[in-house]
């Protein structure tokens, strides 16, 4: 299954309807659907707002596929290059006035896939998620 949205915050609703129709159609567990969710509005909110500055007229492709238990989460933007997998842990210690801000979103991404690859491709950040399926 693949999607096209516009550079556009709104249109993350849009890939987060197209999980709902994989889980309908392979009768994947809501848990599972709810991570992936959570996965797709994290990485397409960052990649609208940072790496595109929120910059409207980019497209941004996102494709799943469900086979052998596991998803697998494809999503393609032409913003600044940035590797997520790369990106440091959070520093959670002290008070939150203390704390710098940021990072929280990726170690959730981290958490709730099996893998995550980034490449840059072609002028494209290209990230690639798995995610096995609960039984």
């Amino acid at each position: 299954m693949r999607l096209t949205i516009e550079s556009r915050l709104p249109e993350i609703e849009r890939a987060t309807d197209l999980v709902r129709e994989l889980r309908e159609r392979h009768g994947l567990p809501q848990r599972d659907a709810d991570a992936l969710c959570i996965v797709l509005d994290e990485l397409l909110s960052n990649a609208i707002r940072h790496g595109l500055g929120g910059a409207a007229g980019h497209e941004i492709s996102v494709a799943l596929d469900y086979a052998g238990g596991e998803v697998t989460v494809e999503i393609e933007d032409d913003g600044a290059a940035f590797d997520p997998t790369r990106a440091p842990a959070p520093v959670l210690a002290g008070t939150l006035a203390e704390r710098k801000p940021g990072g929280v979103g990726i170690a959730f991404v981290r958490n709730l896939t099996d893998s995550f690859e980034y490449q840059r491709v072609a002028g494209l950040n290209r990230i690639v998620l798995r995610r096995r399926v609960m039984a």
